[in-house]
């Protein structure tokens, strides 16, 4: 007896220490709280929000202040710009109050969560939030709500290319049929999202969610066997998921411990699931884990003889199934067959039993018909959807294609267009250049008159000025000294034997251009002739060297200039 109260006092002693250290904990992230700045502040945040959260399921007061906090949280990242932890707190807030039974509330809150996050694109949390809209459609017993949500979950991240969103929708596709007793649809989808999501070590936390649904189902089929196999997986991905983000995970181990809990009942193994369940409670969990420990121990106690026990703990559960109708069935079944053996007659549970399958089998028939109706719905709108995307799609083809016509046709004038001006204006160099020979025919005749006509006085500067200018031509047409590029101003004097002053204003006479206008002139003369041989064969760079240009860039420059064309547009049209 005195070792029994000594060991009670030390029970309730390390159970006060601790939770004054947790209080204490609680009360320094607080303090740290009303100092901290930008990112450090926002980790704080998270520290004391992850204290209260796994208390918050059982404890009222301590969810309303897990919501505060977490509305705090929510207004420091909105201040900060930080989206992305803004999703995760209010993810995290309705999956808080999933954990509390607050169905309705998240059915509430999640679709202007939703509105938010799609405007700020933070998808992962987008995603989560829809699931727990359809969590709590499916709580609520409204399977034929959460497998259309979990449909147009599944279209919606298909057509962005989520990932994440495509394996949620999976996920909650197969819950959805769990909860329908349909293992075959159900295993069928969390196998297809386990292969979809398994190897992004971002979505460890789905992975390890979907392999626990795996090893349910597997259980549900009482294929024990490659259950157990299958657990061994999940805890391998909860270490990974734990190395990955750096932190504990205990949500991650409450389901690898709830599928060895519900195996080794299955399989009659009351010892190895009662210490599961004593592992489930050291860490507190929420109503719908503490229902099934408790309908665990009722099953234990019930087969060990312990019929008082096992109806207190039927009670419990009955307590902890809340709204859940599935959860309050089962319970139920518990308290009669308990009843029925603390009675003395096991018929009457058998009865009952009887009666409960054949309400269950009509249940699942009318629910399976109605799941068949709005499969058929679905496919009915997709196809109607499908031909009109696809009329849209020939409507906007069609109008490209009009569109690319119509700007052919404009292309195709503009060119012609341009081609009858630029032929036009070959025309014209054509036509200046037989007027300039006739005029240079002309000159040549009144030079050789004039001095029939004018007595030859070197005094008379009009005379010299015409003497010098026809020398000057007669030399730049027999030598052609202009397709030098280093041709200047003082060689052409010193050859001609007058000064640089003189020859300029000689030239500015007779042509109205300066001497560079003048030589120019000429090389570009040149360069004409070239282009309109077809018989020459050489490059622009070619004609540009050959003409007395110093580059490329430079003739391409003057002959376009001067005529309004490139030199290979004049090229072109001069072979036509």
């Amino acid at each position: 007896m005195k070792h029994f109260l000594f060991t009670l006092l030390l029970c309730i002693f390390c159970t006060a220490a601790a939770q004054n250290n947790n209080q204490r904990s609680k009360d320094s992230l607080r303090s740290r709280i009303d100092v901290a700045e930008g990112a450090d502040k926002l980790d704080t945040y998270k520290l004391l929000a992850n204290s209260y959260y796994a208390e918050a399921a059982a404890d009222s007061l301590k969810m309303d202040t897990l919501l505060a906090i977490y509305a705090q949280y929510d207004a420091e990242a909105l201040k900060q710009q930080e989206f992305k932890t803004q999703g995760m707190i209010r993810s995290n807030t309705l999956s808080a109050m999933l954990n509390r039974g607050m169905y309705d509330e998240v059915i509430r809150l999640a679709p202007q969560y939703l509105t938010y996050l799609a405007e700020h694109e933070v998808w992962t949390y987008y995603y989560a939030v829809y699931r727990s809209i359809l969590h709590a459609r499916l709580r609520q017993g409204q399977y034929n709500q959460a497998l259309a949500g979990a449909q147009e979950m599944y279209d919606l991240a298909k057509s962005r290319g989520h990932e994440e969103g495509v394996g949620m929708a999976l996920y909650m596709m197969s819950s959805v049929y769990g909860q329908m007793s349909r293992p075959e649809e159900e295993e069928k989808y969390i196998r297809e999202c386990i292969g979809i999501i398994e190897a992004d070590d971002e979505l460890l936390w789905l992975t390890q969610q979907a392999y626990f649904r795996l090893c349910s189902v597997l259980a549900y089929e009482e294929r024990y066997d490659e259950a157990l196999r299958q657990a061994k997986t999940l805890e391998t991905v909860n270490v990974r998921y734990e190395a990955a983000s750096k932190a504990q995970k205990p949500g991650a181990w409450i389901n690898l411990w709830s599928v060895y809990r519900k195996i080794y009942l299955k399989t009659g193994d009351y010892d190895r699931a009662e210490i599961y369940c004593d592992k489930l409670d050291s860490i507190g969990v929420g109503p719908a884990i503490g229902y099934d420990i408790s309908t665990t121990r009722s099953r234990i106690f019930y087969e060990r003889g312990r019929y008082g026990d096992a109806l207190e703990m039927a009670d419990r559960a009955m307590t902890l199934a809340g709204n859940n109708l599935n959860n309050q069935n089962g319970a139920q079944g518990l308290q009669i067959m308990i009843r029925c053996k603390m009675s003395g007659d096991d018929t009457l549970y058998d009865l009952v039993q009887q009666a409960a399958n054949l309400r269950d089998s009509i249940r699942n028939t009318e629910l399976n018909a109605s799941l068949d109706e709005l499969r058929t719905v679905y496919e009915v709108d997709k196809l109607t959807m499908q031909k009109e995307r696809n009329r849209l799609y020939f409507l906007f083809a069609l109008g490209g294609c009009i569109l690319l016509a119509l700007a052919l046709g404009i292309w195709i004038h503009y060119s012609r267009s341009i081609l009858k001006k630029n032929r036009g204006l070959v025309r014209q160099i054509r036509e200046q250049d037989r007027l300039a020979a006739e005029l240079e025919q002309r000159e040549a005749e009144l030079a050789r008159l004039r001095p029939l006509v004018r007595p030859n006085d070197p005094a008379d500067e009009e005379v010299q000025e015409d003497a010098l200018f026809t020398a000057l031509r007669q030399w730049m047409r027999d030598a052609t000294p202009y397709t030098d590029p280093e041709l200047t101003r003082r060689t052409v004097a010193t050859h001609l034997n007058t000064n640089e002053t003189y020859l300029h204003d000689t030239i500015k006479r007779h042509t109205g251009q300066t001497f560079t206008e003048y030589i120019n002139g000429l090389r570009l003369y040149h360069a004409r002739e070239i282009l309109a041989d077809a018989t020459h064969k050489c490059t622009i760079e070619e004609v540009a060297a050959d003409s007395g240009f110093g580059s490329r860039h430079t003739f391409h420059r003057h002959f376009r200039q001067h005529y309004n064309l490139t030199p290979e547009e004049f090229r072109r049209l001069a072979a036509m």
